[in-house]
């Protein structure tokens, strides 16, 4: 059941993400389990939070059910850090950007176009070297 326009937060309940063909339902937050198998138990937690906070998504059709890994840290990790490989030393440049837990759907607009910019300032910063 498509449930189109904003995505809806209700502290307490599992997320709501609609979209033009299917809305997204989910969330539960299980600190230490790393099982990637489907719970029942979990899939009626959800379910039921879902069903009283939006009862026009009581009756919807489920058309897959899947679990995930949200990794999280205090605070998310994005920044630059200049890496030296230890068997050739060669320096590298990398950007981190994890550990957003549950926030990620939220914040990965926001992080991508920050990654977008460090990659930009990087290339900037790159200076091309001749072998004429």
């Amino acid at each position: 059941m498509p449930l189109e326009g904003k995505h809806p937060y209700v502290p307490g309940i599992p997320y709501v993400v609609g979209g033009s063909t299917a809305t997204l339902i989910g969330g539960i937050r299980q600190e230490g389990r790393w099982d990637l198998r489907n719970d029942p138990r979990d899939t009626k937690t959800i379910w039921d939070g879902v069903a009283t906070a939006f009862p026009a998504l009581k009756d919807a059709e489920v058309i897959e059910e899947r679990t995930g890994l949200r990794p999280m840290r205090e605070e998310i990790r994005l920044e630059r850090q200049e890496k030296t490989d230890p068997v050739s030393g060669r320096t590298v440049q990398v950007i981190h950007n994890y550990g957003h837990g549950a926030n990620g759907i939220t914040w990965s607009h926001g992080c991508a176009k920050e990654v977008a910019l460090m990659v930009k300032q990087l290339l900037q910063e790159k200076t091309i070297k001749s072998r004429l």
